[in-house]
């Protein structure tokens, strides 16, 4: 992983609470599960390499829905 990038952002109340939870029966820090969220979204949404892990690559939101049909 590389440099570090810190972001601020708002939820509504109930995610909020949500997220505390989450990271209260895992043990571990609300930072290390919004990390969770976003790398798991954008490895499922968005993909950066190909399967051969080599060459970098950005696949439109259309080819990632036309690919799961």
């Amino acid at each position: 992983m590389g440099k570090s990038v810190r972001t601020t952002f708002s939820l509504p109340a109930e995610e909020h609470d949500e997220l505390l939870k989450i990271a209260e029966i895992g043990h571990v820090s609300t930072a290390w599960v919004v990390r969770e969220a976003v790398r798991r979204f954008l490895a499922e949404r968005y993909p950066l390499l190909d399967e051969s892990g080599k060459e970098f690559m950005m696949i439109s939101p259309a080819k990632t829905l036309q690919r799961r049909r």
